[in-house]
């Protein structure tokens, strides 16, 4: 269903940020015009909006802390506070 295909394009947008890494690790961060004028090499802007949307995807699928949280699987408390007063109690008897 829904899952199999927001996975499925995750999947694709981490194969598409490697490609991008790889291609701009082969690159030079400052490209030039013809004219001299120095630009930004645009695949850092492509790499950035994958990000994104890799980001969003993640949150959609719960599998960020906060999303975790917000779906109530988030780690539980290591102890309750009944927990921590006994466990106060017993230190001071």
């Amino acid at each position: 269903g829904t899952d199999v295909r927001l996975l499925t394009e995750l999947c694709e947008k981490l194969d598409r940020k490697r490609e991008l890494q790889k291609q701009l690790k082969d690159s030079n961060f400052v490209l030039y015009t013809d004219k001299g004028y120095a630009y930004a090499n645009p695949l850092f802007g492509m790499l950035s909006t994958t990000e994104t949307e890799i980001f969003k995807l993640l949150c959609q699928l719960g599998l960020t802390p906060v999303d975790r949280s917000k779906l109530g699987v988030a780690e539980v408390k290591a102890r309750s506070k009944i927990q921590e007063l006994l466990a106060q109690k017993n230190v001071t008897s």
